[in-house]
């Protein structure tokens, strides 16, 4: 696979403030898919040179992970220092052996999360990689073939390649997090801390960080001021459920302006997209475009706001606005925006439009009270763990 060659990944670059006297270039450049995502993977591993530092929610042990796995063992060997952190819930298919080829080699490896229960109710979903502290990669994708490989049969996934000034900070965050991790007792309060002091609120290129919080957390009040301050969004989420004042939020917008939504016609987590219909009616009500993907399980997470692109692993449920640990990357650059808005128009040519008539002619009392309670379910029961995580 050719990282450089691929339609669509022209090098960009983005304005990031260092300081005020100061300012430095963080270069762009999106992966469109999963196959590019795992180009640029083993590119970033292979090219390091003093440092890789790792954080997956799903690790496999098949042909892609494999792969993913060798490269890393290779680069320890070399003299890299590697580090790898996976989430235990997430990779429970994915024997503790199976990394025992990192540990012999002498690199670093954590599990984030290693008791079941607790790692059932507080996930790391984060998706990152960093070479270096100079380069990195975020996104949706997992090291996992239905992720990477691109088949009708896995998933649909984008992430985004940066170098420059803004993976320093993204570096500061990672060894923050994992001395979090591998501390004797993890509290949550402390983990709040790494959240509050380590999330962005100003620049054209910043890293907006989800997790377990008393309040709203920055990703939600990222989002919530997005809507509030723009007159268009374009939306790519595999995972629609907002609670009542995010979807509020949601619906004032499209009521004023344009809102368009792509969501899951195919997903693993059939809930979800029982939920999502509940929310539906509403948002056709209030004026909102909405499409179901249908090649393939939607997997893609993107906000496309007035002036700015959300990408990383963060989902449009509750799960994930109020109890995982979610990394988005909010970047202000009219070319990349012209790009990701061009990777959208394509999507809405891939979904079926459900407008106002398909909506009704699936409407039913037995639906509405099924798609009913899956919203209550998902949204009532997340809930109260982002309560509970927030004590």
């Amino acid at each position: 696979m050719d990282v450089s060659g691929r339609k669509g990944e022209a090098i960009l670059h983005a304005d990031q403030e260092n300081s005020a006297h100061e300012r430095q270039d963080d270069t762009l450049r999106l992966l469109h898919d999963g196959p590019a995502a795992y180009d640029a993977l083993i590119e970033l591993i292979e090219g390091a040179r003093e440092s890789l530092k790792l954080l997956f929610y799903t690790f496999a042990s098949d042909k892609c992970g494999k792969q993913v796995l060798e490269a890393l063992v290779a680069a320890q060997r070399r003299g890299v220092a590697v580090e790898l952190a996976v989430d235990d819930f997430g990779s429970l298919e994915t024997d503790d052996d199976f990394f025992a080829p990192l540990d012999d080699a002498g690199a670093r490896f954590n599990e984030f999360q290693s008791h079941l229960l607790r790692a059932y109710l507080l996930r790391n979903h984060q998706k990152v990689a960093i070479a270096d502290g100079a380069r990195g990669i975020v996104g949706s994708f997992n090291v996992a073939d239905p992720h990477l490989l691109g088949e009708e049969s896995g998933w649909r996934d984008i992430g985004v390649y940066i170098e420059g000034p803004a993976v320093g900070r993204l570096t500061v965050y990672y060894d923050r997090l994992m001395k979090w991790m591998c501390s004797e007792k993890p509290r949550t309060r402390e983990l709040r801390e790494i959240l509050e002091d380590c999330n962005e609120t100003s620049g054209k290129v910043r890293w907006i960080l989800g997790g377990p919080a008393r309040g709203d957390n920055h990703y939600v009040q990222a989002i919530e001021g997005a809507f509030r301050e723009s007159n268009a969004v374009d939306m790519i989420m595999a995972y629609f459920s907002p609670p009542g004042h995010v979807l509020k939020a949601v619906r004032a917008l499209a009521a004023r302006g344009r809102l368009r939504l792509i969501a899951a016609g195919k997903t693993d987590v059939g809930i979800s997209r029982l939920a999502g219909w509940h929310t539906f009616g509403r948002l056709l009500k209030s004026g909102a475009e909405v499409w179901e993907y249908q090649p393939c399980k939607l997997h893609t997470k993107l906000i496309v706001t007035d002036d700015a692109v959300f990408i990383g692993s963060g989902n449009f449920d509750v799960r994930s606005l109020y109890v995982n640990l979610e990394i988005m990357l909010r970047v202000e650059n009219a070319d990349f925006r012209k790009q990701v808005c061009d990777m959208f128009d394509g999507e809405l040519k891939e979904s079926t439009r459900v407008d106002m008539q398909l909506y009704k002619s699936r409407d039913s009392l037995l639906r509405r009270a099924i798609w009913g309670v899956s919203y209550w379910v998902m949204v009532w029961l997340d809930r109260r763990l982002s309560r509970f995580f927030a004590q």
